[in-house]
This record gives C-alpha cells, structure tokens and sequence, in this order.
C-alpha cells in the first residue's frame, strides 16, 4: 500500500473524529467544558480538512 495513501486515510479519519467530537461539546451543553472548547475543535477539523485535500491534490500530482 503506498504511504502517502495510508497518510490521506488517517488524516480523513482525524477530520471525521474531531468532527464527531466537536459537535458533541458544542451539543452537550455541559457546564464542565468551557463554552469555546467546541468552537476550538471545529477550527481544528477545518485545519485538519485543509491537511487532507493538500494531501489528495499532492497524490494527483504524483501518479
């Protein structure tokens, strides 16, 4: 399996955790959390979303 593939799968995989995680501190509502702690994960995944579409545009310009 070429590495750069396994590198796209994990870096999708990340983007879909903090997804997942971000939109349950911003649901939860739960007085333990701070209030900007879902909104820091979300600009987390927006970073992590960049990561991965850099990630795909360099295994195209590879093959």
């Amino acid at each position: 399996m070429d590495p750069l593939l396994v590198i796209i799968i994990l870096a999708l995989i990340a983007v879909i955790v903090t997804m997942m995680l971000g939109l349950w501190t911003m649901g939860a509502g739960d007085s333990r959390l701070p209030p900007k702690l879902g909104n820091r994960i979300m600009w987390a995944r927006v970073g992590l979303q960049g990561l991965a579409i850099l990630l795909l545009f360099l295994a195209i310009l590879l093959k």
